[in-house]
């Protein structure tokens, strides 16, 4: 059972958001299994940067600046992102009705906006994972969170070639969320030889789909 889920209630209509489902709840439940690590991932007591891409309701965001107020972490300078105008509204409601410390919520696609500097000490992706045509992965709106084109891995690829400039040396760590049609073993090795990253899959579940939490450490 999770030991705390953000509150939801203020969203009325899941038309045009990714409601949470067992995906996110496998996400959440990795974090906290892998609380140490993820402590000194968000840097110990001074905080740090966390960006979530693909925020949906904002549930993952609001739990890991919760998590990290748990375990005594410094606060968390949160940043969401979703390219669904509905998906960042829904947000911002999720995150006031939680006293979610947030710095910003943009509407874009993927980490696309930001400069190659590495600044981002936690990565947190649950992304569009369904195999789809690569016109549907395009879509937008509600389909946008779950079309991932071929293999389900579209947006999960692009998403990786940011994300690996992004993440701070030596701590810097992603929580990405994956399905068995994505081939977890083949992103981690993609991980480690492209992206100089130290990636595993640290929890893995089946309930309709066969999914998998990876967690990559972006090397020093």
């Amino acid at each position: 059972k999770m030991p705390y889920t953000p509150s939801l209630d203020h969203i009325e209509s899941w038309e045009d958001v990714y409601e949470p489902a067992q995906d996110s709840f496998l996400l959440l439940d990795a974090l906290e299994e892998d609380k140490e690590w993820f402590k000194k991932a968000v840097g110990g007591e001074a905080g740090g940067v966390a960006v979530e891409a693909g925020i949906g309701s904002g549930v993952v965001g609001a739990f890991a600046s919760w998590l990290a107020k748990r375990e005594g972490a410094g606060p968390l300078d949160l940043i969401g992102i979703d390219i669904n105008p509905a998906a960042c509204h829904a947000t911002a409601g999720t995150y006031l009705h939680n006293n979610t410390r947030y710095s910003s919520i943009i509407q874009g696609s993927l980490l696309s906006m930001f400069r190659k500097t590495p600044f981002i000490d936690l990565a947190l992706f649950n992304p569009p994972y369904v195999p789809s045509t690569i016109p549907e992965a395009h879509e937008g709106g509600i389909t946008a969170a779950w079309a991932g084109g071929p293999r389900g891995r579209l947006i999960t690829d692009e998403y990786l070639s940011q994300v690996a400039n992004l993440l701070t040396p030596g701590t810097g760590t992603l929580y990405l969320l994956l399905i068995y049609q994505n081939d977890p073993e083949e992103v981690v090795e993609i991980l480690d030889r492209q992206y100089d990253c130290d990636a595993k899959i640290i929890k893995e579940r089946r309930y309709g789909e066969h999914a998998y939490i990876l967690r990559a450490v972006k090397r020093g």
